[in-house]
């Protein structure tokens, strides 16, 4: 039950708390008095979209907090976002919209995404707006009432989960099938570049390794070659030093017997002569020593130059190229395991459509069951509101394309898979589903998420009439009335204990006003300890049946406009009833009138 709700901020309101309380509450006012703005918070509070507009002019934010009664059912839930949360405490739903278009939700002050709010909403509360006339002018919503009449919410979420699975299946093999080609492409490049890397099978290191080889190698080339230069220079014949030396001995010999002082250079020139020679055998023994194998250091050249042009080809340096082909093994495996998926995942979609017709027989035939006993409940209430002539049923038909999946009908009544996959599957169990366009030689059947049927509401709104689809024949006020009893037998099926009504009596006038008014009663005393319908309404006899009379009225102080809520009790409650009645009549009639309509009669007394 909703027990409190706190506005701040929010449009024309500036501050109003509203304590609603079991059974009928009523709100009525003034049109523009700002009603439609309190479903507008309601309707934030419960996780619906938030807008900068809703923050009143001036102000920085405007919040919204609706207080519930915690029934027990919901505590694991709570427990399960993180949510602190007690039987005998309210429970705390919070919105606060900013001027700049941001919002924050609150479930009991703990922080929460709006969608917890919208999770939790149908679980506490029946919200019903104007636009809920709108489902019913859809007809692709008249299968979603008829399975929350039959309770059928487990079998519609088998079907859902396993169409899913089905479909997840399918698309995954289509995608399989649409990149076949291209995962071959990718095979064969692959495998080009796994032989260009192990052909030259290189090792961590390797490149750095022949580097310094090559340049060991260089130096060593360099050194004999310098070596045996040197050694050339000086003791080669014909243009040595050693040569230089030997020829000028002659003429300091014969020198030294002109002189005795020259004698001294002849025996320093020879002593030059012999260290030169020796100087040069070193320098050939040198450069004899250097060990210098030029095949190999061609082979170190070539061996560098291909791991280059590698790296150049992959990118990177080596160690990138050695990682490249553990990638190629691996990106390799992965598509090996997408080839073996293919021929795996044709068993696990002829078991998912096995598990899926499983599935949607029972949900079929649970609706069947449930049509004729919800027509027969609905046209019941219709007859209390005013329409006693009233037909209505729920009229099967199967699905069409591009709803679903197909399968095909053979001559066994057994049907095949014909969309989503090449070849046709197993046959399978058929529905046996009775539809209004069997006439037509249904040659196929299509599941969707919701099953295999589309249930459409069909309505004689008077005797004797043809039944024709409920959207195109309803007026109105006999949209309303057929919503009013929608809601009346779905509360049956329910485990929600508060409705919200926004001008439920929209198109109402008069008796059919009245039966409306006292159907809310019915509704309302369903279950006394529990129930509790809040209803906006411009109708004297809804609010005549008021457990709890609240007035919208709107007042301007200081250039600025405000709404209020105010309790009504007593004379205040028979006045604005009777304002609700005057029109062109006196005041005075109206006000006899609501008395009446407010009061109950006097009991006669026993003489």
């Amino acid at each position: 039950m909703l027990l409190e709700l706190n506005i701040k901020n929010l449009a024309i309101i500036e501050s109003v708390e509203i304590r609603f309380g079991q059974g009928l509450n009523v709100l009525t006012g003034e049109t523009g008095a700002g009603k439609s703005i309190l479903l507008a918070a309601l309707n934030l509070v419960l996780g619906g979209r938030s807008d900068r507009s809703l923050v009143r002019h001036g102000c920085k934010e405007a919040w919204a907090e609706a207080l519930f009664d915690v029934e027990p059912s919901l505590l694991p839930l709570l427990a399960d976002w993180g949510i602190e949360a007690e039987e005998d405490e309210p429970l705390a739903l919070r919105r606060v919209v900013q001027n700049n278009g941001r919002s924050r939700a609150y479930i009991n002050c703990v922080s929460v995404p709006a969608s917890l709010l919208r999770q939790l909403a149908t679980r506490i509360i029946d919200f019903g707006r104007q636009h809920d006339q709108s489902i019913l002018m859809n007809a692709e919503n008249h299968i979603d009432l008829l399975d929350r009449y039959a309770q059928a919410k487990r079998e519609r979420a088998i079907v859902e989960q396993r169409y899913n699975q089905l479909s997840q299946l399918f698309r995954e093999k289509k995608q399989l099938e649409e990149t076949r080609q291209e995962r071959a492409e990718r095979v064969d490049f692959l495998h080009y570049q796994s032989e260009a890397i192990t052909e030259l099978d290189p090792q961590p290191g390797e490149d750095k390794q022949l580097e310094e080889k090559l340049q060991a190698l260089q130096q060593c080339e360099k050194r004999q070659q310098l070596a045996q230069r040197a050694s050339a220079m000086l003791d080669n014949e014909g243009n040595s030093v050693r040569d230089a030396l030997a020829a000028a001995l002659d003429p300091i010999s014969d020198l030294s017997g002109l002189d005795e002082e020259v004698e001294s250079f002849h025996d320093d020139l020879q002593n030059a002569l012999m260290l030169i020679e020796e100087t040069a055998r070193s320098l050939r023994s040198y450069g004899r020593n250097q060990h210098f194998d030029r095949q190999e250091m061609q082979e170190v050249r070539e061996r560098l130059d291909q791991l280059l042009k590698l790296q150049e080809r992959f990118g990177g340096d080596l160690t990138t190229v050695i990682q490249r082909l553990d990638d190629i093994e691996e990106e390799l495996e992965e598509l090996a395991a997408l080839q073996q998926r293919e021929h795996t995942l044709e068993e696990e979609i002829e078991d998912a459509q096995r598990r899926l017709l499983e599935a949607v027989g029972p949900l079929s035939r649970k609706r069947q069951k449930a049509a004729a006993s919800l027509a027969d409940k609905v046209e019941k209430e219709l007859a209390d509101l005013a329409m006693p002539g009233a037909r209505i049923c729920v009229r099967f038909f199967a699905l069409r394309a591009p709803d679903g999946l197909a399968w095909e009908l053979d001559e066994d009544d057994t049907f095949e898979m014909i969309d989503g996959c090449e070849q046709p599957s197993e046959k399978v169990i058929p529905l046996n589903a009775e539809l209004e366009n069997e006439e037509e030689d249904v040659e196929f059947v299509r599941i969707a998420s919701w099953g295999a049927e589309r249930g459409y509401f069909y309505l004689a709104a008077n005797e004797g009439e043809e039944m024709y689809p409920l959207e195109r024949v309803a007026s109105g006020g006999e949209l309303s009335r057929i919503l009013l009893a929608l809601k009346r037998v779905l509360a049956g099926a329910s485990s929600v204990q508060a409705f919200v009504f926004d001008e439920i009596d929209s198109g109402v006038a008069g008796a059919a006003a009245t039966m409306v008014a006292k159907k809310l009663r019915e509704i309302a005393s369903q279950n006394r300890f529990s129930s509790q319908i809040i209803c906006i309404s411009h109708t004297p006899q809804i609010a005549a049946e008021a457990d709890h009379h609240f007035h919208v009225r709107k007042q301007t102080q200081r250039g600025r406009t405000r709404s209020r809520v105010v309790p009504l009790l007593g004379d205040e409650r028979v006045y604005e009833i009777a304002r609700m009645l005057a029109g062109d009549q006196s005041m005075d009639s109206a006000l006899e009138l609501a008395r009446k309509l407010v009061l109950p009669p006097p009991v006669a007394l026993a003489s």
